[in-house]
């Protein structure tokens, strides 16, 4: 008979602990989401400017902007390869021309300089063409996002 009970209780025990360990990945994600979805947690660190800026921007606005990148994006890919080919190349020159390798990281901060310069424009641009009330609108947005510290805002 004490056979018989060890037999039966190895599968209520099994049984036993996949409920349990049923019943922890649901408290889980259950807590995870309240932490995730649940409100301001006060420790997000703010939005860059740039981030907030296009974040806060009317979805039309957004578009025209990601629309004026993605036609340059095709060429910066390509220059991107090229420019990571020349400094492992550099890297692996011998001896190490430390020169050569500042010289390409300096054209490189030139070239994303230069893309940055571009979209400010571009953005500047868009916020001329608002009137006072979407710039006011824009301005609340920013306002918004600055104080709650993250990118939840009205879709225009």
């Amino acid at each position: 008979m004490t056979e018989e009970k060890k037999t039966l209780g190895w599968p209520l025990r099994l049984l036993l602990l996949g409920s349990l360990a049923l019943n922890l990945l649901v408290i889980g994600l259950a807590v995870g989401a309240i932490w995730r979805f649940g409100g301001d947690h006060g420790h997000r660190p703010p939005l860059p400017m740039a981030a907030t800026l296009y974040r806060a921007l009317p979805d039309a606005d957004r578009d025209y902007l990601r629309q004026h990148a993605h036609g340059r994006l095709d060429a910066r890919q390509t220059r991107r390869a090229q420019d990571m080919a020349e400094l492992a190349a550099a890297l692996r020159a011998s001896p190490f021309d430390a020169a050569r390798f500042a010289a390409l990281l300096e054209q490189h901060e030139m070239r994303r300089a230069e893309g940055h310069e571009v979209m400010r424009a571009a953005l500047i641009d868009r916020i001329a063409a608002m009137d006072t009330g979407a710039r006011a609108a824009y301005a609340d947005r920013i306002e918004r996002m600055r104080m709650h510290g993250h990118p939840r805002r009205d879709r225009d």
